[in-house]
């Protein structure tokens, strides 16, 4: 005697690992992880904020991606000389504590984008153990950890990104 409610809830797991295994290759192929620096005037100390990006034309994939996850898309312009294209685009986004909960969940799955993900999400360690308060200055050996996890993200990326 097979149990039904055990087989569909095997097939369940097995569909969302594969769909999870998929977006991952997504975001290894076509997505970008980083971490964004900001110096705002009134801010005495500079900001850090984890993010993952994915552009791309299929703007269907992206929805699924805003669908389970949030974050939001928007318009692009691929305007690109070098092969004469003006084609429409489409980028999802997620940033701060949804990004580097979205990067812990696909750490597993991820291949290229992997030592990316787990200094975004050192980040967010670093975040939730050291709470930046905008008017005042961040602790000397926090900003340095800090600046150092967006100094090796760049690094990686070959300072393509901000």
């Amino acid at each position: 005697h097979i149990d039904l409610y055990y087989t569909f809830s095997i097939i369940h797991i097995m569909k969302n690992i594969i769909l999870l295994a998929y977006l991952a290759g997504i975001i290894d192929g076509e997505g970008y992880i980083g971490i964004k620096r900001y110096h705002g005037k009134k801010c005495v100390s500079p900001t850090f904020h984890e993010r993952i990006t994915i552009c791309m034309s299929e703007k269907y994939i992206l929805d699924i991606f805003k669908k389970k996850f949030g974050g939001y898309i928007q318009v692009r312009n691929f305007n690109n000389h070098r092969i004469k294209t003006n084609k429409i685009g489409y980028s999802w986004e997620a940033s701060d504590l949804k990004a580097a909960n979205i990067l812990k969940i696909f750490l597993p799955f991820l291949r290229v984008k992997k030592e990316q993900a787990r200094i975004a999400i050192k980040l967010r360690k670093s975040k939730e153990s050291y709470k930046q308060i905008s008017h005042k200055k961040m602790d000397e050996k926090v900003f340095q950890y800090r600046e150092n996890l967006y100094k090796k993200i760049k690094d990686i990326h070959g300072n393509h990104h901000n």
